[in-house]
């Protein structure tokens, strides 16, 4: 699987793609840059959204689950009483928390979850406008479309403390994959 993977991504004109597509690109880091702000530009000591609440939870889960990216007890949310996070519903959240957890032993855990933030406006934006592209082919449609689905209201509301909920990227690829599929039905 690795092979036809990496045969693929070989195959691909990369400067050409990087070119062509880098208006989009830049258009959709200005607005990350312009919904997250200071989060941003002072990005170890500035946390998107407002102080205190429950959406500093998984920030100060990361401060004190040093060892590990998932799981222990907090008393960040459900004050006074604290909240276990080995809770069955919380499983999807490693996902995003593992990747999150890794980048805070790098640049620290304000940081890593502003980069998290960034990195849901992005590639919610990235993957809407390369599924419209294609199903389209035009550019303009496409960039509308991602701007539409990244930055709504729903998810600058999120940012302040559900990562899941800003990463809609997945539900983009899965249309995308379903329509594909459903173009070029095959037997396997």
């Amino acid at each position: 699987m690795f092979n036809v993977f990496r045969s693929w991504a070989n195959r691909l004109n990369w400067k050409l793609i990087l070119k062509s597509h880098l208006p989009a690109i830049v258009i959709f880091f200005v607005m990350s840059w312009a919904f997250m702000g200071r989060s941003l530009t002072q990005c170890s000591t500035t946390v998107i959204g407002s102080v205190g609440g429950d959406h500093l939870s998984g920030i100060i889960a990361l401060m004190n689950n040093g060892t590990r990216p998932y799981g222990g007890f907090s008393l960040a949310s459900s004050y006074p009483f604290g909240e276990s996070l080995n809770q069955p519903q919380l499983a999807t959240n490693a996902t995003l928390m593992v990747p999150t957890w890794l980048l805070s032993k790098v640049v620290g855990p304000i940081c890593s979850w502003n980069i998290m933030v960034l990195a849901g406006y992005m590639l919610s934006a990235l993957s809407m406008y390369a599924f419209i592209l294609w199903l389209l082919k035009r550019r303009s449609v496409a960039i509308f479309a991602a701007l539409a689905v990244a930055f709504t209201p729903y998810h600058y509301y999120k940012t302040h403390g559900h990562l899941s909920y800003i990463h809609s990227e997945l539900f983009v690829l899965i249309l995308w994959s379903f329509l594909a599929l459903w173009r070029r039905p095959t037997r396997k």
